[in-house]
């Protein structure tokens, strides 16, 4: 798993404010960092449509309107209406649809869940199709934050393919269109020609980013915070046999942190 720097370890007084070596930091295993176990599988299979979930009644206590006021007396004088005094409105329970905070919770789990299989099931089969067997990803973070970005893809040998290639050739495919009818990407129909084509020469590095993130919160968990820890590492994503695994010999390249030279 990640390589880790424990802040908690700095001895305050002889802190000159440098950022630590890289010979500082330790490899951390997996069980020590994060309770998966690897390497960590990923599916490809086309996820079932979300069907709407029906709500579910909720009795809500609701107050009845308040009583008209008694008509006035104008003739005669009325004690009973002297020390008439408003009644306290009525309460009533009226059922109406809600949702508790565990359920929405549980449906924005579900609905990324549904994203991220779509993601999958859209852009690994596409890359395959071009060559790509390999997908290289760096990752960082610090004081509950992680980072992780698209490094290079790789092809059989292991050698790494041009980005702008697989950009080109996604385009082709139109994968980006692919990822905007699932709603992956914003839509991009209104833009000239031009714009359109340089975009399909990007998406190589738009793909590598987005199933970048998804892989690290599989391998590192969801948002990876890392507490009193800085960090870096990175991982190798094979498409063939679907896994993600970590590099334990990952240079410390670092992008959100500082590693002192």
């Amino acid at each position: 798993m990640p390589f880790v720097y424990d802040q908690t370890d700095i001895d305050h007084q002889d802190d000159d404010g440098r950022p630590p070596r890289a010979d500082q930091f330790v490899y951390l295993p997996a069980p020590d960092y994060h309770s998966v176990r690897q390497p960590v599988r990923f599916s490809i299979v086309p996820p079932e449509p979300i069907e709407p979930e029906p709500l579910a009644p909720v009795a809500v206590p609701v107050q009845a309107p308040a009583p008209p006021p008694p008509p006035v007396q104008t003739r005669r004088f009325s004690l009973l209406n002297f020390f008439r005094r408003p009644r306290t409105p009525a309460t009533h329970a009226v059922a109406v649809l809600a949702v508790s905070f565990q359920e929405r919770q549980r449906q924005a789990k579900s609905r990324q869940e549904h994203r991220t299989q779509q993601l999958f099931s859209i852009a690994v089969p596409a890359l395959r199709a071009i060559g790509v067997r390999r997908v290289y990803c760096r990752y960082d973070g610090g004081n509950d934050e992680g980072f992780a970005w698209f490094d290079h893809y790789e092809i059989d040998d292991g050698k790494p393919i041009d980005t702008t290639l697989v950009g080109q050739r996604l385009g082709e495919m139109k994968v980006g269109e692919a990822l905007e009818a699932a709603g992956l990407v914003q839509h991009s129909g209104d833009i000239s020609p031009g714009e359109r084509e340089w975009r399909a020469q990007t998406w190589g590095g738009t793909v590598g980013s987005m199933l970048s993130h998804e892989w690290a919160f599989l391998l590192l968990g969801h948002g990876f915070g890392t507490g009193e820890y800085l960090m870096y590492g990175a991982f190798v994503a094979d498409l063939d046999e679907c896994v993600v695994s970590d590099d334990p010999n990952a240079d410390p390249v670092v992008e959100n942190i500082d590693i002192a030279g």
